[in-house]
């Protein structure tokens, strides 16, 4: 049997179909005949092809090998070894399999971790007979499988218990049979919209006219004012259009941007497109979406009109595909939008007295729905009809001020919520002309109010200071001061929950915009803005101190989505911190500890701004992070290509972060001394500062560090002409990154692997190296390395004259605008000026048209087709 393997693996997983009705046909001695000559058979096929099996328990059969093609000649041995064995009473044993790439940490009896799992659910939704892939896996094997098979694309699948969704690959051979029933799993659609936890009620004639509006269009603005149910019904028309649009539906709630320049930084962020350094983020997301069919839903647009009509209208020409749904108080002006006002629900006749009349209403739906859910039993007979007519036009038919009515259905008879409602709204409007829905609104919020405890009100105010949600963790050390204590915040923020003044997906809470307003007044008024907005700084100063450290761990991923989901907190934390003088050195901290993240994520722009100013106001401000921040800012800079001062910059960072003992701050600042030096050509200078940064990263036991060390410590190896060495410290950097999980550091090391195996000759590896980094840079959201991934993908095909698909992939390269690591422009002339010569001219401009076209998503894909 194999040594057993280690870093990335694949795992494969089998198990009988229908083992529980064999077992019942061939009875219990007979079936455990049956069950040893399985295990025999698949273990004597694993093991002949260098697989190391696993114990697992009944008929799963799991097994892990080094190499991807070993797996699959595996599987397809076990396949035909099930077909010619001859079994008792002459039954037929079928197993179904499942491969996937990926790695997992070696345990005492085996292996663990999300990738394992994930390789036996695939095996799960197959049939018996059937071979699939994961995606990681099929990429990787394209160009090696065995004699008589090919692999088929079955399309994207949720798969039972994993978030991430897996496009499956059925390896095709002659033992699978030609008819197959569709795979046990969900197939699924690309989107972000959140889940719908309650019914949605009436507007069935909107949703038939907006869709089709859309269809005509591809800019419709749903208009009207706050609490008119503006983004419910918006994201009700995404879900039914889910099916119509192959890159997926996606939902951008602006209400989280201050500032209206940071539009398109927001849709970036949700498409996952990366700014480019020295290119307006509205540029690149033309280029990022060209070709793309999608629905980009806007919501929540009235505080930032012109920006957000400026980036419509220049995506609505990125491509015909780009449909986009905006929600907005006005429209937004831009040519060949359709703007559809969204009308309260519709109300009961106020003299109708017949059940069918008044319970046809969709104002009365809604409020007997919402009110069911918070009394079960709720019910609405003849004698209540009245009573329900009064409160539905008390309502004036708007879904916010209906559904904060229904949530006190429970605590009052229907006689004295219509009593108490119509009194306190002719209070409200006795002011007024004329009864405004506005008005209506702000009488609805007014009366929820009043019927607060004292503790929930104070509560709801203080969960103003949160921007785009909130975790409970969170509410609990922001809310919990004062008249507060942290073990009331989860009662009381239940009862708000009861009450629908706030909303709760998952694990995140969220006040709707128009509530948020309404207590942000409120927390103003009782005078605790302050004292709210000190508290919500320092814990998200906290949490991003712990995030940059933890994003140089094994949960980098989990990091990475932590931040994404509290961008708009950290922005609004770093807002107030720059806002007030006393703050300077939180928001010092603050910046500091986010510019690994706005470096991974690509917010070199953002980030290096954000950087200058708070050092700009921070002069006394600890020496620690003052040396921590002019570190990012430095690196920024230079990933920006932008060299002016960097080296000043750094060598002052070197020395803050040596006098006040930040050891990472010192090995961080050399490496970027040390990449500064290797970009001006002073190779023996940036060796000595790379070998310096390493020993300071060992002598801290900083396995992040050493890997990114041994990397950049390998490029300028391999500048120098050092091939072996470079190539020693490449595996040594992958083989820490593996070891400590760490997605960053492996996919730039197996990039750098390729790149050396490409222009030494040995393409199969350089196609096997590149690709596996590329999944990993697309798994991390990294587009500077898809893009270079893509590039050296692009050299490797022409290199083996594949002509046509290296145009494509350079071009599409190109349109990434990959600003690091790219090969010189003269390569790039050279394997353009070889295809001329092979395919002609016309076929070349063709081939870089169709790559230019190429959405980021499918130059992936084309990518690690072979």
């Amino acid at each position: 049997m194999s040594a057993r393997p280690a870093g990335t693996v694949t795992f494969l997983f089998a198990d009988i179909e229908g083992s529980t009705e064999l077992l019942q046909q061939l009875g219990d001695a007979a079936y455990t005949r049956v069950l040893a000559g399985y295990r025999a058979l698949m273990r004597r096929c694993s093991v002949r092809q260098r697989g190391y099996p696993v114990d697992s328990p009944g008929d799963t059969f799991f097994a892990v090998f080094a190499a991807p093609r070993d797996a699959v000649a595996a599987a397809v041995a076990m396949q035909a070894a099930l077909a010619r064995h001859r079994w008792p009473r002459r039954a037929t044993v079928r197993a179904r399999v499942g491969l996937h790439t990926g790695t997992a940490v070696p345990t005492r009896r085996g292996y663990a971790g999300v990738d394992v799992h994930r390789a036996a659910r695939i095996c799960a939704a197959g049939h018996g007979g059937q071979i699939l892939l994961s995606e990681a896996t099929a990429v990787l094997v394209a160009g090696t499988l065995p004699a008589h098979t090919s692999l088929h694309d079955l399309g994207v699948y949720r798969l039972r218990g994993l978030r991430r969704s897996d496009r499956l690959y059925q390896l095709r051979h002659p033992l699978v049979p030609a008819v197959l029933p569709p795979l046990r799993a969900e197939a699924a659609v690309l989107h972000n919209l959140p889940l719908a936890l309650t019914s949605f009620v009436g507007r069935e004639e909107a949703l038939r006219q907006v869709a089709g509006l859309l269809a005509d269009s591809r800019l419709v603005t749903l208009t009207g004012p706050g609490g008119v149910g503006k983004t419910r019904l918006a994201l009700e028309i995404a879900r039914t259009l889910l099916l119509r649009f192959a890159h997926g539906v996606w939902l951008v709630d602006l209400t989280p941007v201050t500032d209206p320049s940071q539009v398109p930084a927001a849709v970036a962020a949700v498409l996952r497109v990366r700014e480019e350094p020295g290119r307006p983020m509205t540029a690149t997301l033309v280029d990022a979406l060209r070709g793309r069919t999608l629905l980009l839903v806007l919501d929540n647009c009235e505080h930032a009109v012109e920006a957000t009509a400026r980036l419509a209208h220049a995506l609505r020409g990125a491509s015909e595909g780009i449909t986009i749904l905006a929600t907005s108080r006005e429209r937004l002006g831009v040519p060949g939008e359709v703007s559809y006002p969204v009308l309260p629900l519709s109300l009961p006749d106020p003299h109708a007295t017949h059940p069918a009349a008044v319970l046809g209403a969709e104002a009365v739906r809604l409020f007997v729905e919402r009110a069911r859910a918070a009394l079960p039993g709720f019910a609405v007979d003849e004698s209540a009809l009245p009573h329900v007519v009064r409160i539905a036009h008390a309502l004036d038919g708007i879904p916010l001020a209906v559904e904060l009515a229904a949530a006190h259905a429970p605590a009052l008879a229907l006689p004295d919520l219509a009593d108490r409602l119509v009194d306190r709204f002719r209070l409200r409007m006795a002011g007024g002309s004329h009864p405004s829905r506005h008005q209506t609104l702000q009488a609805a919020l007014d009366w929820s109010h009043d019927l607060l405890t004292d503790g929930e009100r104070r509560l709801l105010s203080r969960l103003s200071a949160f921007a785009g949600g909130f975790t409970l963790d969170a509410a609990e050390s922001v809310c919990a001061w004062g008249s507060i204590t942290r073990d009331e915040v989860v009662p009381l923020l239940t009862r708000l929950v009861n009450r629908s003044l706030v909303l709760v997906t998952g694990a995140r809470y969220r006040l709707l915009d128009t509530v948020r307003q309404y207590a942000g007044e409120r927390l103003e008024e009782a005078g605790e803005q302050d004292a709210a907005e000190e508290a919500h700084l320092r814990f998200y100063r906290d949490l991003a101190e712990r995030a940059e450290a933890g994003l140089r761990g094994p949960q980098q991923h989990l990091w990475l989505r932590v931040l994404d989901a509290d961008a708009a907190n950290l922005a609004t934390a770093l807002a107030t911190a720059r806002r007030r003088p006393s703050a300077a050195p939180d928001a010092l901290r603050l910046a500091a500890s986010l510019g690994l993240y706005w470096y991974i994520r690509g917010y070199w722009k953002e980030g290096r701004a954000l950087l200058a100013e708070v050092l700009k106001a921070a002069d006394s401000s600890p020496t620690w992070w003052r040396g921590r921040a002019l570190m990012a800012l430095a690196h920024l800079s230079f990933v920006l290509g932008d060299d002016h001062g960097v080296a000043e910059k750094t060598r002052l960072s070197l020395q803050l972060c040596r006098e006040s003992g930040d050891t990472f701050g010192e090995a961080y600042s050399l490496l970027v001394l040390g990449a500064l030096a290797r970009r001006s050509g002073r190779g023996e200078e940036a060796v000595a500062l790379h070998e310096q940064s390493l020993t300071v990263f060992r002598q801290m036991g900083d396995l992040w560090g050493t890997a990114w060390a041994l990397r950049l410590l390998a490029i300028v190896r391999w500048f120098r002409d050092e091939r072996d060495r470079a190539v020693r410290l490449f595996e040594d950097s992958l083989d820490l990154s593996r070891s400590q999980g760490n997605t960053m550091n492996q996919a730039a090391a197996l990039h750098g692997l390729g790149r050396i195996a490409a222009y030494s000759g040995d393409h199969a590896r350089a196609e096997a190296l590149l690709k596996e980094g590329l999944l990993l840079f697309r798994d991390l959201g990294d587009r500077e390395g898809i893009a270079s991934s893509i590039l050296m993908l692009g050299y490797v095909a022409a290199v083996r004259q594949q002509y046509h698909r290296a145009v494509r992939l350079l071009a599409a390269a190109h349109g990434a605008r990959s600003a690091i690591g790219e090969p010189s422009s003269d390569d790039q002339a050279q394997v353009i000026g070889a295809a001329r010569a092979a395919l002609g001219d016309r076929a070349v401009e063709e081939a870089w048209e169709e790559g230019r076209a190429l959405a980021v998503d499918d130059a992936i894909a084309a990518a690690l087709e072979s």
